[in-house]
C-alpha cells in the first residue's frame, strides 16, 4: 500500500525524499500538497471517532474497564461491549485509527502506567494489550495520553506525568517496538496536544509554565524536537488557563484554541509552517471549562465544541462553526443542557458533525446534524448503561 493511500490523499511535494520511511526536505523545507484529514476523532469523553464504516464511542464501564459501542452506517447503535483482557484504568481511553482500518486505544491504568490495545484487523473482535509503563517507579502518568499516527504509520505518544513534565514515546517503525519515555523541558505544563505539520513532522502544544501557550516541533518526520532544551512561546498576551487544542487548516497552517480567563482564545499561523499572528482573538460571551474539541469540516470551515463554565448556566455543551474556511464564525449554540467532562466533536464520513457527552447520571448522549452543515435534530440518550467518570 502506498503512502498516498495510507494518508487518504496526502501526497509529497517535489524536492522531498523518503529516507528510511521518513520525510526529508530537499533544497527547501518540503510541503505536503495537502494536509492529513485527522479531524475524524476527538479526545473528549466519551471519546469517539468515525472509522469510515461506523461511528465508535469509547468509555469507562463496570470495573473501570474500557468499553465501546458503535453505530454502523445506515444502522443503529450497538450496546456497550467490553474490550477483553484490558487493564483497570483511571484516565479516559483515547482511540486511534490505524492505516489498515483497525483501531488502537490508549489509557492510563490505576498505577499511572500507559497501556495500548489493538485489533489485529479492521472489525476484529480480539484485542491484544501491551503495558508501555511510566518514566519511573516514582514518576507516573496523571491522565489520558495523546496518540498520533505519523506519516510512516508508526505511532507516537505524549502524556503528562506526576512531575509536571510532558513525556514522549514512539514506535520504531509501523507496528514496531516502543521506545523508552523521553522527557520534554519543564516550561510546558498541562495536557499536551499534537498535530502533523505540513512537512510531516509533529508539532506539540502545551500551556506555558509562566502563562500563554508554548510549542515544540519537528522540521520533518523523525527529526529531533525544536527548540532544543525548551518550549517556544506562541506570541501574544493571552490569559490562557485551560489546556490547548490545535488543528491543521486547509492551507497547512495551524490554528490553536484554549480557554482563557475571559472566554475562549485562538490564534493561527499566517502560512503553513510560518510565523504566528502575533495576537490572539477572544470570544468573551461565554467562559469555557476544560479543553475544547475542534475539527475541520469538509468545506475547510472549523467547528468548536466546548463545555460552558458557570455561574449559570454552567456545564452546557455549546458549539459554534464556520460555513467554510476563512468565513465568519456563527454565535454559540447550546446543544445539551448539562454535561460532565469535556465534549467530543466528530466529523462523519458523510460530512455531518456529531457531538458526544456524558450526563451527570453517567449516560452517553449522542447529537448529530441531519445533513452536512444543517440543524441538529438527532439526540440519542443511552439510559441503561452507565459510564464511569473519565
Amino acid at each position: 500500500m502506498s503512502r498516498r493511500t495510507l494518508l487518504k490523499g496526502v501526497v509529497v511535494a517535489a524536492g522531498t525524499a523518503a529516507v528510511g520511511g521518513l520525510l526529508r526536505p530537499g533544497t527547501a523545507l518540503a510541503q505536503l500538497s495537502t494536509v492529513p484529514r485527522l479531524a475524524t476523532l476527538s479526545h473528549g469523553y466519551p471519546a469517539a471517532m468515525d472509522t469510515g464504516r461506523a461511528l465508535v464511542a469509547f468509555g469507562i464501564g463496570d470495573g473501570r474497564r474500557i468499553w465501546h459501542r458503535w453505530l454502523p452506517s445506515g444502522g443503529s447503535w450497538s450496546g456497550w461491549v467490553m474490550l477483553q483482557n484490558g487493564p483497570e484504568v483511571k484516565g479516559r481511553p483515547v482511540p486511534l485509527l490505524n492505516s489498515n482500518g483497525a483501531m488502537s486505544v490508549f489509557a492510563t491504568d490505576k498505577d499511572g502506567r500507559i497501556w495500548t490495545g489493538w485489533q489485529a484487523s479492521e472489525g476484529g473482535v480480539t484485542w491484544s494489550w501491551q503495558n508501555l509503563g511510566s518514566p519511573s517507579s516514582s514518576v507516573t502518568f496523571v491522565e489520558e495520553p495523546f496518540p498520533v499516527l505519523n506519516v510512516d504509520n508508526a505511532m507516537s505518544l505524549f502524556a503528562r506525568a506526576t512531575d509536571g513534565r510532558t513525556y514522549h514515546s514512539w514506535q520504531r517503525g509501523p507496528g514496531g517496538a516502543w521506545a523508552g519515555w523521553e522527557a520534554f523541558p519543564t516550561n510546558g505544563v498541562g495536557r499536551p496536544w499534537a498535530v502533523i505539520g505540513p512537512t510531516g513532522g509533529m508539532v506539540v502544544f502545551a500551556r506555558g509554565a509562566g502563562g500563554g501557550v508554548v510549542h515544540r516541533w519537528q522540521r520533518w518526520a523523525g527529526d529531533t524536537f525544536n527548540p532544543a532544551g525548551s518550549w517556544a512561546a506562541i506570541p501574544g498576551n493571552n490569559a490562557v488557563n485551560e489546556d490547548v487544542t490545535a488543528v491543521v487548516n486547509p492551507t497547512g497552517a495551524i490554528t490553536v484554541f484554549a480557554g482563557s480567563v475571559n472566554g475562549l482564545a485562538y490564534t493561527w499561523q499566517k502560512s503553513a509552517g510560518g510565523e504566528w499572528l502575533g495576537s490572539w482573538n477572544e470570544w468573551t460571551e461565554r467562559k469555557i471549562l476544560g479543553r475544547p474539541s475542534v475539527l475541520v469540516g469538509p468545506t475547510g470551515g472549523m467547528a468548536v465544541f466546548a463545555k460552558q463554565a458557570g455561574p449559570t448556566p454552567e456545564n452546557r455543551l455549546i458549539h459554534r462553526s464556520q460555513a467554510a474556511w476563512g468565513t465568519n464564525w456563527s454565535g454559540w449554540d447550546e446543544l445539551e443542557e448539562v454535561t460532565t467532562g469535556e465534549p467530543s466533536g466528530v466529523l462523519g464520513a458523510d460530512g455531518r458533525l456529531s457531538a458526544f457527552a456524558r450526563t451527570p447520571a453517567g449516560e452517553m448522549v449522542h447529537l448529530a446534524q441531519g445533513s452536512p452543515g444543517g440543524v441538529w435534530p438527532i439526540r440519542s440518550v443511552f439510559q441503561n448503561d452507565k459510564l464511569e467518570v473519565g
